[in-house]
């Protein structure tokens, strides 16, 4: 009756023991994904942290070298705007050809320039104030500003009459500078559309 009694026992216990032969490979298991999981985060974190201070970094570097980039640019762009004005104002006036003629003892001379359909007469009152400086004997000095330099001619009138009164010239001329260097005489004329047809518009200089 002992032996038949202890058995039982024994036969109870077996299945318990058969299941904790599994139970340490799962422990085990369970820690190894779980410390991999911890890696990956980790490194997730850490690729995300590297990723911004990186990010970071490229636009510290980057943003001083667009900013003076995109000031350069500005500054190339207004230089080249000043250029192409200056470029503009030099070759306005075109210097056609001159003519002299004697007076007295003294003589008297005409230029002929054109300056295309819409002049800018400021600029055409700088360019007589400059030449006038330029002036330092003679008698009459006669600048002549033309719409085409195909149309400059000089007038049949002597140039102390200027601009005379051929219609086949007043009607190209846009103004004339005339300049007394005996005594002092000077005075630009403007015409908004000719000399033909429109109100002269003088001044002095």
């Amino acid at each position: 009756m002992s032996e038949n009694s202890q058995n039982p026992q024994v036969k109870a216990k077996r299945p318990f023991y058969k299941m904790k032969r599994f139970i340490i490979p799962i422990i085990v298991l369970f820690i190894i994904i779980s410390s991999n999981i911890g890696k990956k985060d980790l490194n997730t974190k850490t690729n995300h942290k590297e990723n911004s201070q990186s990010s970071n970094q490229q636009n510290q570097n980057f943003s001083p070298i667009q900013s003076v980039k995109s000031k350069n640019d500005n500054m190339m762009s207004e230089i080249s705007k000043s250029n192409n004005t200056q470029l503009t104002t030099k070759t306005t006036i075109e210097y056609l050809k001159t003519k002299k003629e004697k007076s007295g003892n003294l003589y008297d001379e005409i230029f002929l320039y054109s300056v295309g359909d819409k002049p800018n007469f400021e600029e055409i009152k700088k360019f007589c104030i400059t030449q006038k400086s330029t002036f330092k004997d003679g008698s009459f000095h006669v600048l002549m500003f033309f719409d085409k330099k195909e149309n400059a001619d000089f007038p049949s009138y002597p140039i102390s009459a200027v601009p005379g009164l051929d219609e086949k010239n007043l009607i190209h001329i846009k103004a004339y500078y005339t300049f007394n260097f005996q005594n002092g005489y000077s005075m630009l004329s403007t015409y908004e559309e000719n000399a033909w047809t429109s109100k002269v518009v003088d001044f002095k200089i």
